[in-house]
């Protein structure tokens, strides 16, 4: 069965895209990171902060679900708190699974997969 100049150029497309998802995946989605960050913050209307350390990069994988990377990940408290960040999470790897973001758009609670991190610090709310 010979393919037609629009086989050809469908079948290359098709190529090209799979080899620019993979080499995406490979390198963390470099990109992603400031976006996935102010996604975050909005959605738990809090300040979100992914950092790199010498001893690790930040990456964000998106094949079997979303985990992040990160030499530091910090998430604050709500505006009206007078404490500091809520978490202060270092060497960290967030995982979430696309079934708990699909619930949690539907009203659900943000359900985290998993949360590793080499220390970490959670701080309490304190209310004025």
């Amino acid at each position: 069965m010979a393919l037609g100049r629009r086989g050809w150029v469908a079948v290359v497309t098709v190529g090209v895209l799979i080899a620019a998802l993979a080499v995406c995946e490979w390198q963390g989605w470099p990109f992603l990171a400031k976006p996935a960050e102010r996604w975050l913050a909005a959605r738990l209307q809090r300040s979100v902060s992914f950092e790199q350390s010498s001893l690790t990069s930040l990456r964000l994988q998106l094949w079997g679900g979303i985990s992040v990377q990160a030499g530091r990940l910090e998430v604050g408290n709500p505006a009206w708190s007078t404490a500091g960040p809520l978490l202060v999470a270092t060497e960290a790897r967030l995982k979430l699974r696309y079934r708990d973001l699909l619930a949690y758009r539907q009203g659900g609670p943000l359900a985290v997969e998993s949360l590793e991190a080499s220390k970490n610090n959670l701080n309490t709310l304190t209310f004025q």
